[in-house]
């Protein structure tokens, strides 16, 4: 009989984890469905192994479980179990033709917990083994005689080829009842107290079983179960009949049970549909799982239903579901699809799961068939990678999933988005580079007057926050609040920009040279100080930087970067080429090698290369595996990658500020250093024609210095999938989650809480001013604001709420709701103020002031717009103000006179009053 299905899914959540999250090296969310997994078996490596970078080259596997990773190296893992114990994640990356794996340390999964992954180490992966053996037992059991007994376990691996190694790291113990007996992470058996527990060994998903039987008395009545464990069961220590008989009828003995420890009064003890005795007997079919595993084998389908089926319910390859099915799905049911020009391969992964007879659920991604109806538009990639949709053309195909008589068509539309000029703002002074927050807030320009700080957040409304005079700025870093300047002559100065409106100077180093570009790695600041070299300085406290050391170039320094990970410095001569040095100890910065050619105007370090800015041979790439041997690579043509002043490096990408073009950024690929490839040209010539100065990229933004502008740029798609106002590229950096509007519940879109300064995540923050300005706000069903400012902006939702006070003022603005209500004062200082609002509650008082005019929309038109307003407090209009809707309302106040008394008289809405009272109140 098999169990019901609200059955079936308890047992399944109480075995598996149903949401995590794996990330690399940013955390992302997953939606882990309640399904079987199999197995991936990794080998341990040393902490000391070089780390793979993982990114949209790359596919992760967990326990058989495969997704490619994104392009920041986050990737979303679904149907991983919470019951395996140590496990790892398998990495492997194809690069220029090469294939490189890497793993994971051991980690374990929890229920209702996220998981970081941490670094994949480069090594080689173990074969996946084909059993688990315990080599210092006979059989399959072990015999305790007394409480406290113990006996470890010692556990070979077993492979297809017939190698056998011993497996120390990652075995996972479960005994099945935890009263009888314990088991450490060393495989150390302790007897707890009389009776018969199984204990489940598992590596990397796959199972081995062996029954622990605790004996602390004789069998008086010898009929083969000793007397403790008799009366433990209910049974009779001197009645020799009652062991020969099955009070459960499965088939199997009252002895054969206490030995194999199944219940002997329930017929089906681990309720997977088949009896104690079917499962442990051969019978006709011929074959044997285990009665106290729902699943034997693993493979997400339970013993009763492989009975069922007529598959092997011992082995996991052995699963033909296809007459189980009720319900078959794909997932997504349509994909709408935007291949960025400048990156690779593009794909979309499809998800198959089935609903099973016994309502339990299945992932059927890997055992479906799939075809294209235009392999132009849609392709698939390797055996490896089920489910995985490659986009080409533009276009629309259809996708069909199938698995036996089940189908189901993905209709799939892809469209190209080709790197797009969004905005220019000018500095009035002379803009030599530039520094971006992860977050993409603000943008710190370095220029011929000191610094000024940009408001990127909205790209198509830049506006400058704050400036400082320093004089001339050359570049600029930032690490948390603090930017540092290399101010050429000044030196370098420290910046406290905590508050981006009014940044304040902490300090300033003399150099002996002329600083030209900064680089920091921790607490260590490398400055490029023309003829002077690279100074070393320590930043521990910004307001006191230490000078560590010095590193005398051959030639003048123009440029620096650091390599974090290795302590390679690559530094930037111009017509003397590059040096690199080791930073190991930054106080005694010792030289590597040299490499000479072209007119190197910066550099910038990624993995084991250093990528050149040339303003006389272009882009070029020069491999490091090797520091004290440098092999220069080819250089990309002037027409494509342009003459450069300045590199930056995301990903598998490189970007430069140029000279060479009307006003653009090349964007190359670096997948091979010796040999870049160019994948587009991001062009700003469209606002004017200047050379560029310097560079700063985010995952989808191009920020570039040229002239005495700040140019941004798009060159990825924002995608935007849960429409809350954040690209989904961007939602890691937030801590938000993708196909979450609202991440935190607190009724405000999660990129209107961004915008404002709040954390998206914190349902008890706002907690500031929110101010709308120049732009068209979508408020969502509900929102709420502490005090809220708006300035030319339109707004439109349900109800709005305002906890404080409100202010409508700047330009004109039209905000359009179900229900505004203001709980202080309203306040409106602009010459038109639109209110198309349905109910409008003020608790406090009504501000029309400085010659506002507060209407409706279309109220010119000869019909009637009423415009209805609940003041608790008072209604003032100046006297350069009204109210008027449709020619009704609240006028500004009139006057007439002199009267017979030489007095003049004043009108208001209320009637005429004595004297003059230019502002109205009522």
């Amino acid at each position: 009989m098999f169990p019901t299905p609200t059955e079936k899914i308890i047992g399944l959540e109480n075995m598996f984890h149903p949401h995590m999250r794996f990330s690399f090296p940013h955390l992302s969310q997953f939606s882990a469905f309640l399904l079987a997994v199999t197995v991936i078996l990794s080998t341990p490596v040393s902490l000391a192994s070089e780390i793979l970078t993982i990114n949209q080259d790359c596919v992760v596997s967990i326990l058989n479980r495969t997704v490619r990773a994104e392009v920041d190296g986050s990737f979303e893992m679904p149907n991983v179990p919470a019951t395996m114990g140590s496990i790892k994640a398998r990495a492997t990356c194809v690069r220029d033709g090469q294939t490189i794996t890497g793993e994971t340390d051991y980690f374990s999964v929890k229920r209702d917990d996220s998981v970081d992954v941490g670094a994949f180490y480069i090594g080689v992966a173990e074969a996946i083994p084909v059993t688990l053996s315990v080599t210092n037992i006979s059989g399959n059991s072990v015999v305790l005689s007394s409480i406290g007994a113990s006996m470890g376990l010692v556990v070979d691996a077993v492979y297809s080829n017939g190698a056998t190694l011993r497996a120390d790291e990652g075995l996972n113990y479960t005994p099945s009842n935890a009263s009888v007996i314990s088991v450490n992470e060393f495989g150390l058996v302790t007897a707890l107290k009389a009776g018969v527990s199984l204990l489940t060994l598992r590596k990397d998903g796959v199972v081995a079983v062996v029954s622990i039987q605790v004996v602390t008395s004789g069998d008086s009545d010898g009929d083969g179960i000793a007397d403790d464990i008799e009366l433990a069961l209910g049974l009779n220590p001197n009645d020799p009949i009652d062991g020969l008989e099955d009070w459960d009828s499965d088939a199997l003995s009252n002895a054969d049970e206490a030995s194999i420890g199944t219940d002997i009064n329930v017929a089906d003890t681990d309720g997977d549909g088949v009896e104690d005795g079917e499962e442990v007997l051969p019978g006709s079919d011929g074959f044997v799982s285990n009665p106290l595993l729902f699943d034997t084998d693993g493979d997400g389908i339970s013993d009763g239903l492989e009975f069922l089926a007529g598959t092997d319910p011992s082995n996991p390859l052995d699963a033909d579901v296809s007459s189980l099915l009720v319900s078959y799905e794909v997932f997504p049911a349509s994909v709408d699809f935007t291949v960025n020009t400048v990156d690779g391969a593009q794909s979309a992964q499809l998800v198959v799961t089935a609903e099973l007879l016994d309502g339990g659920e299945i992932d059927l991604t890997a055992e479906s068939d799939y075809a294209s109806d235009d392999v132009l538009i849609c392709n698939f990639g390797g055996v490896d990678e089920p489910g995985r949709v490659y986009v080409g053309e533009t276009g629309g195909c259809g996708v069909t999933a199938s698995y036996g008589s089940e189908s189901q068509t993905v209709p799939f539309t892809v469209e190209r988005f080709d790197p797009t000029a969004t905005q220019v703002i000018a500095l009035g002074a002379t803009a030599n580079n530039v520094a971006v927050d992860d977050l993409g807030l603000f943008a710190y320009v370095a220029h011929s007057n000191g610094l000024s700080i940009v408001r990127v957040r909205d790209p198509e409304n830049l506006s400058i926050a704050g400036t400082l005079s320093v004089g001339p700025v050359q570049d600029v870093k930032l690490v948390g609040n603090i930017v540092y300047l290399a101010a050429e002559a000044a030196g370098v100065i420290a910046v406290d920009v905590s508050s981006p409106e009014t940044p304040v100077e902490l300090s300033r180093y003399g150099t002996i040279g002329n600083a030209m570009d900064l680089a920091v790695d921790g607490a260590d600041l490398y400055v490029a100080d023309g003829p002077g070299g690279v100074l070393t300085l320590d930043v521990t406290d910004p307001a006191n930087m230490i000078e560590q050391g010095w590193f005398v170039t051959a030639s003048s320094a123009v440029g620096v970067d650091i390599n974090a990970s290795n302590k390679q410095l690559a530094i930037a001569e111009g017509t003397g080429g590059i040096e690199i040095a080791d930073a190991t100890d930054p106080s005694a910065i010792s030289f590597l090698s040299a490499l000479s050619g072209g007119n190197v105007r910066d550099v910038a370090m990624a993995d084991n290369a250093v990528y050149l800015a040339d303003s006389s041979r272009s882009f070029v790439g020069v491999d490091l595996s090797d520091p004290s041997v440098p092999q220069l690579g080819n250089a990309t043509s002037r027409a494509q990658g342009g003459l450069l002043l300045d590199v930056v490096v995301l990903g598998d990408l490189a970007f430069g500020a140029d000279v060479f073009f009307v006003n653009g950024v090349p964007i190359i690929g670096i997948n091979d250093p010796l040999n870049p490839t160019p994948r587009a040209i991001l062009d700003f010539s469209g606002f004017d024609d200047t050379n560029g100065s310097g560079i700063a990229v985010t995952v989808d933004t191009v920020y570039l210095t040229s002239g005495s502008n700040l140019y941004v740029g798009e060159y990825r798609h924002c995608v935007d999938d849960d429409f809350d106002q954040l690209c989904d590229s961007r939602e890691p950096f937030w801590g938000t989650l993708t196909g979450n509007s609202d991440t935190d519940g607190d009724g405000i879109l999660d990129g209107f809480e961004v915008r404002y300064g709040w954390d998206p995540t914190d349902a008890s923050n706002p907690g500031q001013i929110a101010i709308f300005e120049n732009d068209v706000y979508e408020l969502g069903s509900l929102a709420s604001f502490t005090d809220l400012v708006v300035d030319t902006s339109t707004i439109t939702g349900g109800e709005l709420e305002v906890l404080g006070n409100m202010s409508i003022g700047g330009g004109a603005s039209t905000i359009r709701l179900d229900t505004l209500i203001v709980r202080g004062n309203l306040t409106i200082d602009v010459a038109t103020a639109s209110l198309d609002i349905g109910i409008i509650q003020v608790d406090g008082d009504l501000n029309i002031i400085n010659g506002a005019t507060l209407t409706a929309p279309q109220s010119s038109n000869s019909e009637l717009y009423p415009l209805a307003i609940a003041v608790t407090g008072t209604v003032t209009v100046d006297s350069t103000s009204s109210i008027d809707v449709s020619g009704r309302g609240y006028p500004a106040s009139n006057w007439s006179g002199p009267d017979f008394s030489a007095n003049t008289r004043a009108g208001c809405h209320a009637g005429i009053r004595y004297g003059r009272v230019d502002d109205c109140t009522y």
